[in-house]
């Protein structure tokens, strides 16, 4: 218990050091985060509740045909706020764990995806409209940033079909597309 203690306390100072950094500050006091104008009506909290549950995904490589399949699972996190997903490929290879919930300025849709590779995403969308939700921003690797968007569509409460692309040359790409249908509870 005293090692746990101790740990939190390390984090927290560090955090300290890091906010009030005079850098951290002028670069703070230069960049203000500033709401984007609404596009959609305000967030309703339970909008990305239908995600809970036990998925099976079928993710495609248009380039290649190639099939992975991937079991997914979604959870509350933090209380009702955040969720939490965790994704494991049949095959090993593939692993994943994301967060979903909605920025509490902007009342954007956020998602934070790492992978097992050690790359990382944080896409952003204003919102379901008419069954979908396209949530865009970077993904970042060893190999650099990219520009990511994934385009979900809600099929029935039960199925949805999502397209991951990137941004290269100016034109969008996909390199995954995606078939998630809802498991029995376990």
């Amino acid at each position: 218990m005293q090692l746990a203690h101790l740990v939190i306390t390390l984090v927290w100072l560090a955090a300290g050091v890091l906010l009030s950094s005079p850098a951290l500050a002028e670069q703070r006091s230069t960049e203000e985060v500033k709401p984007r104008a609404a596009t959609a009506t305000e967030p309703d909290p339970q909008a990305l509740d239908e995600l809970v549950g036990r998925w099976q995904v079928e993710a495609r490589d248009p380039a290649t045909g190639k099939i992975e399949k991937i079991r997914y699972e979604v959870r509350r996190f933090v209380g009702h706020t955040w969720l939490s997903g965790t994704g494991q490929s049949e095959d090993p290879g593939f692993q994943s764990k994301d967060v979903w919930g909605h920025d509490p300025i902007t009342k954007e849709v956020i998602r934070i995806v790492f992978d097992g590779s050690g790359t990382y995403a944080i896409v952003r969308s204003p919102g379901w409209k008419e069954g979908t939700l396209v949530l865009e921003g970077d993904a970042r690797s060893a190999n650099g940033i990219v520009r990511v968007r994934e385009t979900i569509k809600r099929v029935s409460p039960d199925e949805f079909h999502a397209t991951w692309e990137s941004l290269r040359d100016g034109i969008w790409r996909a390199y995954s597309v995606e078939r998630m249908t809802r498991l029995p509870p376990a």
